[in-house]
């Protein structure tokens, strides 16, 4: 019995680089070389929840649908094109 195999076979870990490693060379391990939250977001654009009503999204997916859009890219125009003729006063003058 003192000479059974260990039920998993090699260590799992043996193969893997030592964490320390990444400091040594300088460089980031290769699952936090980005930030998740900006994940498959493009330069300029950022991510935003919001809560509206239902049949106001049901009717947007509609418009995306028969203007063969995305739905970012409908609300986007939708925003732009509501905000075109609008004055817009930045709420921080002093940081733009």
């Amino acid at each position: 019995m003192a000479n059974k195999k260990p039920a998993l076979g090699n260590d799992p870990f043996v193969t893997r680089k030592n964490p320390l490693s990444y400091i040594e060379e300088g460089t980031v391990p290769p699952a936090r070389r980005s930030d998740p939250k900006r994940a498959g977001i493009e330069e300029g654009y950022e991510r935003y929840t919001i809560i509206a009503r239902s049949d106001l999204i049901e009717r947007l997916k509609d418009y995306a649908y028969v203007e063969r859009l995305s739905l970012k890219d409908a609300t986007e125009k939708m925003m732009a094109d509501f905000l075109a003729d609008k004055p817009i006063v930045p709420k921080n003058p002093q940081n733009n």
